[in-house]
């Protein structure tokens, strides 16, 4: 049975104009643009697998799709538990279990917690969804081991011709409490 405390943020790529339609018996996916071309998908965390949350699954479930972005954080914080830090040597990565990684961008109260810890401004780089890599500003070659971890995530998608959880190579930095494309 689905229910609202199944939804979690799902980041992807944005179509064309940023609209994902769905076969017209499901209603109209929930999808917003977020940051370039990233966006934010809304879905179900099944047992074995996503499915994505319509138009229509709001109405039946009594909830206005307004409510998404408070809903999908705190879900993702309390199915999924804590993520798991993994200290690099000029970057941190974060773990969380599969394909949700990028989406703890999503949660402040996280980098509220971690900012205070990076020397300078937070840059985050999401090759992919089941990869989210931080470091500070005046960490000296975190940006570029960021970018090099990156472009190693793109080749190996590309290897392996699986680009499914392919997302940016746009390094993203947070300032004033909210994260924006580096420039």
């Amino acid at each position: 049975m689905l229910d609202t405390s199944l939804i979690l943020p799902l980041m992807k790529i944005g179509s064309p104009g940023g609209k994902t339609e769905s076969p017209a018996n499901l209603g109209k996916l929930i999808t917003e643009p977020w940051l370039g071309e990233l966006h934010i998908a809304h879905v179900f965390d099944l047992e074995d697998r996503f499915q994505y949350v319509t138009t229509d699954d709001c109405a039946r479930l009594g909830i206005k799709p307004d409510e998404l972005p408070h809903l999908r954080v705190h879900n993702l914080m309390h199915r999924r538990g804590k993520p798991r830090i993994v200290q690099g040597t000029h970057r941190i990565g974060f773990l969380l279990g599969g394909d949700l990684e990028a989406s703890l961008l999503l949660v402040d109260a996280l980098w509220d917690q971690i900012e205070p810890q990076i020397p300078g401004e937070l840059i985050a780089a999401v090759p992919a969804r089941d990869m989210l890599m931080v470091t500070g500003s005046q960490v000296e070659g975190g940006v570029e081991a960021l970018v090099q971890n990156a472009d190693q995530v793109w080749e190996d998608m590309k290897q392996r011709q699986d680009e499914r959880l392919k997302l940016t190579r746009s390094l993203l930095v947070r300032r004033d409490g909210k994260w924006r494309l580096k420039q």
